[in-house]
Order: C-alpha cells, then structure tokens, then sequence
C-alpha cells in the first residue's frame, strides 16, 4: 500500500516564510569530482568478539553501534483508528486475531492498513495435525484491510512447536502487538480500546483503555507492566464474571503507548500493546525513541 505524502505536510499559516537559497551547482559538482581522489578510508575498528556479543544480544545499549539523534520533533496527525487483538478460540484449538481499521473518528479522511504477522519461534508450515510435520524457524503472513473494514485470521495452535503460539503483528507509525500462550490460558478476554471523551464519543481523550471480562469461574490477578514510558505496573484483580475497564494515562508520552498483561499463575501467558494513539491533532515523535523519557 502506498499514499500520497498529504500526511508528511501540515495546512500553511499564511506566515512568512524565509526563502531557500538555490543550490550553487558548480562547487557542489566540484566535491563530487575531487572524492575521486581521496584515499579510501581504512581507519576501521575491528570488534572483538564480546562487542559482537554485545551487539548481538542489545543492540540498543551498544556504544558501537549508531543511534538516533536525541529528542522529540513535532509530528503531524494521522488519519489511522486501528485495532486488533488476538484470543484463542472456545474450543481452543485455534488462535484468531482480528484486525481492524475503523473510520467513525475520521470519516471519509480515515485510512485503511496494512498489517504483517510474524512468527518468532517454529511454525509448522503443514498441518501439525497430520503425520509429515515441518517446522520452520520462521514465518509471516502480510494483509491489508480497508478503511472501515476488518479482517480475522485464525492459526492452529497444534503448529506452534509444543503448542505454544508466539504471534506479533507490525501496522504503520510504531502500531504492535504481541500474543504468546497456549490452549490452558486463563479465561481472559482482553480488549485494547482508546478512551472516548464522555462529551463526544467521536473525539478521544488519549488514554489508553484495556477492558478485560472474566469467563472464568475464578478470580484472576493480572499485572500490566508499561515497557517503554516508566509508568507505574498496575496489579489488578477481575472477580470470576466481571468486566474491569482499566485506563491508562499516556499524556508524559505524547499518546505513545508500550505495556504488556500477564496473569499470575500462567508463565506462558502475555499480550502486549504498543503504538500511538491517534487523536486527530498534531503531537510529537516517540519520547522513548528520542530518549527523552
């Protein structure tokens, strides 16, 4: 799927504007000439193989590899209402993820998405269920969906190597989730909506809402850890057939978003959300990103 760039630009102010001096062309076709003549650089630093480890292990937090320029810059609004989340199905032989672009914020201007899943740990590539079985070490599947419309794709958790599925799913401008458990989940249903400001419902407050419904006949303690922004870790207990609406304040972080939901007592169990919310004004580039948080 590709755009127009509209997105890239914000409506002029009418203020003056300082004017570019053109290019002057014959001392830049100079530099291009006279880089023939240089020596080619062998200054290089040869890692050892514990920076290389390193690397390998944290790229981020490696001091040899090259980072972005600190800081936020203002970034324009995006038409984009997207969702999806994944749950297994009620007989919990398939985990189905629904992917949504909505358009009842943005109308007409709103933009459809294009959404891949990948699959981080061995997948079977034919059905686990018959007798050739082959697990690849990787895989992924590419949609795109249309503004206003969904899509739901369902996988075998039986071709998840020892049945336990590992799934993250990548849309536009830093949109993430993450779904990894297996068929003794808890009875959970976890929802990641954006909170609707209670005088419109078509306008958003920038929060984040996680509605979690307990099918369950038990209690079930739940801890959503925020991954990226420092907020603080909510411990929140859903009573057996109760709906909890947990709101999530991501005002520090320009509407940026990073948190993951586990439940006490299930290891393999774990959703994560991240990406910005999309309010329909201007905001900024990711805090975490630039470093600034």
């Amino acid at each position: 799927m590709t755009g127009d760039l509209t997105s890239a630009f914000r409506p002029y102010q009418e203020a003056e504007q300082e004017k570019l001096p053109f290019l002057q062309k014959v001392p830049f076709i100079e530099t291009i000439f006279n880089a023939k003549f240089r020596e080619a650089p062998s200054n290089y630093k040869i890692l050892s193989a514990e920076e290389i480890a390193q690397i390998g292990k944290d790229p981020v937090s490696s001091p040899m590899m090259p980072k972005q320029e600190p800081g936020v810059k203002p970034s324009c609004a995006l038409p984009y209402q997207l969702y999806a989340d994944g749950s297994l199905s009620d007989d919990k032989k398939n985990f189905e993820i629904k992917m949504e672009a909505r358009k009842d914020l943005f109308g007409e201007q709103s933009a459809g998405s294009p959404f891949n899943i990948y699959f981080p740990g061995k997948y079977a590539a034919a059905d686990a269920g018959s007798k050739a079985v082959s697990f690849e070490n990787t895989g992924s599947r590419s949609y795109a969906v249309g503004a206003g419309d969904s899509l739901t794709e369902s996988f075998p958790v039986r071709s998840f190597e020892n049945g336990l599925y590992h799934l993250r799913l990548y849309g536009p401008n830093g949109f993430f989730r993450e779904y990894r458990g297996n068929e003794k989940d808890p009875e959970l249903l976890i929802q990641c909506e954006y909170e609707r400001n209670p005088l419109s419902s078509r306008k958003l407050t920038g929060r984040l809402q996680i509605i979690v419904k307990n099918k369950d006949h038990h209690a079930h303690q739940l801890e959503i850890r925020d991954h990226a922004y420092k907020s603080k870790t909510v411990i929140q207990r859903i009573a057996a057939g109760a709906t909890a609406k947990i709101v999530l304040d991501q005002n520090k972080s320009f509407g940026w978003y990073d948190c993951g939901i586990t439940a006490k007592g299930f290891d393999h169990f774990e959703k994560r959300y991240a990406g910005r919310i999309e309010t329909g004004q201007e905001g900024f580039s990711d805090p975490y990103m630039g470093r600034t948080i």
